[in-house]
C-alpha cells in the first residue's frame, strides 16, 4: 500500500510538472544529478530558467513555479503591472516568475556572486523580460555591510548572517548591503505591491529596523521565517512591528503574510 501511494504521488507530481514545463522530464533528471552541469527548463508560456545540478535549485523551482506559496495572498493591482522587491533572489526564480507572469517591475537583491551569476544567466535566457528586472549583487541588512556565513555544497550556495556557522562546508564572507529604506529610495519605489523576503534569518534584522514610514509605501509582504537561535522572540518582534504599521499578519507553515485590510 505504501509503495502504491508513493507511486501515485509521483504520478501526480509529474502531472503538475507537465502542466508547467514543456520538458518536464528534464526537471526530474536535474533534481537527481550532483555534478557541474546545468539544465534549462522551459515553461509552456515561454519562460526559460537554468538550474544547477544540486539539491536545492530544482526544489526552489518547484516551490516558485508549482506550489507558488509566496503568491498565495498576493492581490494583483488593477490596470497596471505590479512592483515587486525580491530580497534573497537566489537564481532569480521568483523575480523571473513575477516579471513573466504578471509583467511586474522587479528589483532583485542577491548577495552571493555564484547565485547572482546564475540569476544574470537566467535573465539573459529571457530577452523578452529586458527592462523589467533590476538585479543588484548586494545584501540587505540594517548596516552597510555584514559578515555572513556561506554554506558551500558543490555549486549550491546559501548565505545567512545567522545560520550555517557550524556547517562543515561553511565559510565567512563580507557583503556590502543596502537597507530596505535605501532600496526604496535608490530605485525610486514610491509604491511597492509585494515585498518578498527569503534571507535565512535576515528577516529578523531587516523588518524591525526599517523606519515605520517606509511601510506606508508597501502594500503587502511575504517572508519565510527561520528557526534560528531565539527565533520565537524574534518572530514575535517582527509580527508586532508589522501590526504596528497597519498590516494583518497570518502564518502558513514557514511563510508569513502581511497584508492590508
Amino acid at each position: 500500500m505504501r509503495l502504491l501511494k508513493r507511486r501515485l504521488a509521483g504520478v501526480l507530481q509529474n502531472i503538475k510538472l507537465a502542466r508547467t514545463f514543456l520538458n518536464w522530464w528534464a526537471f526530474r533528471s536535474a533534481e537527481s544529478k550532483r555534478d557541474d552541469g546545468e539544465t534549462i527548463l522551459k515553461t509552456w508560456s515561454g519562460l526559460k530558467i537554468a538550474v544547477r545540478h544540486n539539491k536545492w535549485d530544482a526544489r526552489i523551482i518547484w516551490e516558485q513555479f508549482i506550489d507558488r506559496g509566496y503568491l498565495a495572498r498576493f492581490q494583483i493591482p488593477d490596470g497596471r503591472p505590479p512592483v515587486v522587491v525580491d530580497i534573497g533572489s537566489y537564481i532569480g526564480d521568483f523575480a523571473l516568475y513575477c516579471a513573466h507572469k504578471f509583467g511586474a517591475q522587479v528589483v532583485a537583491y542577491e548577495p552571493a556572486q555564484e547565485n547572482f551569476a546564475m540569476l544574470e544567466k537566467n535573465f539573459g535566457l529571457n530577452p523578452h523580460l529586458a527592462g523589467r528586472v533590476t538585479a543588484v549583487n548586494r545584501g540587505v541588512a540594517a548596516t552597510p555591510e555584514i559578515v555572513a556565513n556561506v554554506q558551500v555544497i558543490g555549486r549550491e550556495i546559501h548565505v545567512s548572517s545567522i545560520r550555517y556557522a557550524d556547517a562543515p562546508a561553511a565559510e565567512q564572507r563580507t557583503f556590502a548591503c543596502d537597507t530596505l529604506s535605501e532600496i526604496l529610495d535608490r530605485h525610486g519605489l514610491h509604491s511597492v505591491d509585494l515585498l518578498k523576503i527569503d534571507c535565512e534569518g535576515g528577516e529578523y534584522d531587516i523588518i524591525p529596523t526599517t523606519p515605520n514610514e517606509c511601510y506606508d509605501r508597501i502594500a503587502s509582504i511575504v517572508y519565510e521565517w527561520h528557526k534560528t537561535p531565539e527565533w520565537e522572540s524574534k518572530l514575535a518582534a517582527v509580527e508586532r512591528k508589522l501590526r504596528a504599521v497597519g498590516f494583518t499578519v497570518t502564518r502558513s507553515g514557514q511563510l508569513e503574510y502581511a497584508t492590508r485590510t
